[in-house]
């Protein structure tokens, strides 16, 4: 890296659509920023995404195997304005982190509610929560569940995409009329994400964490990570 120009020599891979960049500084503080080309963004399969904000998103999402669809009346749907689930969420960052589901069938999970986890998804949740990514939802201090077709909340969502992160990510000093309403344990992950601008504020800079997140919007925040 040149201090003087703030440039530093590279050389692309072939047809190389999306690059992402990592930085980290002498006092170990790492920022990093995505890079699209055309080649990268693709118009998605599924017949109800045309004209959608996100469509080219998930068209990369979809290409890279990260989300699938639906087939319905013989064609491919992906319901993007629908409320994503937490089991649909798990199944998107596990395919995200590209881990073998097969190592980890014998892992035990320890939610009172496990067998209402979908069989679609089992495997996941075992990936998450053996990988310290998903803890699952209070209860009492000695229970706790999956909820796994509840929907995801921005706050769930900041704080698990959050702990994939690189260590040390350069975090602003978020002003927000509705600070005070972020949880505890979501503020460090909020914190990342906006920092990052994966997730934003509203039109009136509120946060909103426990706004429940979309299957656009989800797939969106992971994309903005990759």
């Amino acid at each position: 890296y040149d201090d003087k120009t703030q440039t530093a020599p590279g050389v692309l891979p072939e047809n190389c659509g999306k690059i992402t960049v990592t930085a980290t500084n002498i006092f170990g503080y790492t920022s990093f920023k995505t890079v699209s080309s055309g080649d990268a963004l693709t118009e998605a399969p599924f017949s109800d995404t045309s004209g959608h904000w996100a469509e080219e998103i998930l068209g990369y999402m979809y290409k890279n195997g990260i989300i699938s669809g639906d087939s319905t009346e013989g064609s491919l749907k992906f319901n993007p304005q629908k409320p994503m689930t937490r089991s649909e969420f798990a199944v998107m960052i596990t395919n995200y982190l590209g881990l073998d589901r097969e190592e980890y069938k014998n892992v035990e999970l320890p939610y009172s509610d496990v067998e209402t986890i979908p069989f679609w998804a089992m495997d996941s949740f075992k990936v998450l929560y053996k990988e310290g990514l998903v803890k699952g939802r209070y209860v009492s201090d000695t229970e706790s569940c999956a909820d796994p077709l509840s929907t995801i909340s921005r706050a769930e969502a900041a704080t698990i995409v959050a702990r994939i992160m690189p260590q040390g990510i350069f975090k602003e000093t978020l002003d927000a009329p509705d600070i005070n309403e972020v949880p505890h344990w979501a503020k460090e992950g909020i914190d990342t994400l906006i920092s990052l601008g994966a997730m934003k504020g509203y039109e009136d800079k509120s946060l909103k964490p426990l706004n429940t997140l979309t299957k656009a919007e989800a797939a969106k925040i992971l994309y903005s990570v990759m």
